[in-house]
């Protein structure tokens, strides 16, 4: 809780960070909006002769011929270097008024030119990395969900036992994969601030500080998936309008600024702490 109010304390006397925060997740649920991917995606599962669980299980099994790799890599390679180039543009100034404020110190203009300046390729760098590690973790997750799939569309409820094993099964798959996301998460978290404060080898840095206080991170992530879930949630039942695309709009970026200020703040505290 100490963290966290550090960290509120820190955007409420740095407006300009949940300023920042908040025109991207504008320009990304806008672009979300009128993008035609997601509309053709679900008009296809919906009209689709199959139902989504066997959509996707057929998607996999073309997925994984060899024939599909050489293309499938191509777009991987794409998408992050887009991605990359993307978060070296966005990121690097804004972290580094980020990291000047969860230190204390005073920041402005000047501070995130010279953080872009400065850090522009190694966040290219680091977010080539960690995307490519991400699609890798995003393949092994939707592979290791096929055996939920089929389980979830057999007819399980004809026996007390076979139901019990399943239920376990389908119980058991999912804190495994939220666990592994966890780990991912984690292990990555701290990549951020110990680029910002100039580490040199910011990951394997950051790493060290988040593996000794791995507990206490996952709880606090776990309280943060909670609460995003509840309130994402609750908005889904409400209508499509300009109010629920505002509410979503303010909250997200109001999660997202929290969220990123805590990994900074709690970065700071943890490091100084081990030092001792």
């Amino acid at each position: 809780m100490k963290l966290f109010l550090k960290a509120v304390a820190v955007l409420i006397k740095k407006p300009f960070l949940i300023i920042y925060v908040s025109v991207i997740v504008l320009i990304a649920a806008v672009v979300n909006r009128l993008s035609p991917v997601f509309p053709l995606l679900k008009g296809f599962i919906e009209t689709g002769d199959a139902d989504f669980f066997q959509n996707i299980i057929t998607f996999l099994q073309y997925l994984v011929k060899p024939d599909v790799w050489p293309y499938a890599i191509l777009i991987i390679a794409g998408i992050s270097a887009a991605a990359s180039i993307l978060a070296g543009v966005l990121l690097p100034g804004w972290m580094s008024v980020m990291n000047l404020s969860a230190s204390g110190m005073n920041s402005g203009i000047k501070d995130y030119f010279a953080g872009l300046r400065e850090n522009f390729l190694k966040t290219v760098i680091a977010a080539l990395k960690y995307t490519f590690i991400s699609f890798i973790l995003a393949l092994f997750v939707a592979i290791a969900l096929v055996p939920l799939m089929i389980i979830l569309r057999a007819p399980i409820f004809s026996r007390l036992e076979v139901l019990a094993v399943s239920v376990f099964i389908v119980a058991l798959t999912l804190v495994i994969l939220y666990m592994a996301a966890m780990f991912f998460r984690i292990n990555t978290i701290f990549w951020l601030p110990a680029l910002a404060n100039g580490s040199g080898m910011p990951f394997m840095s950051g790493k060290r500080t988040a593996d000794r206080h791995f507990w206490k991170l996952s709880l606090a992530m776990f309280i943060f998936d909670l609460a995003i879930i509840a309130v994402e949630t609750g908005l889904s039942y409400f209508p499509d309008s300009i109010y629920v695309f505002s509410a979503n709009w303010i909250f997200l970026s109001i999660a997202a600024s929290v969220y990123y200020a805590y990994i900074f703040v709690a970065f700071k505290y943890y490091r100084e702490s081990d030092a001792l």
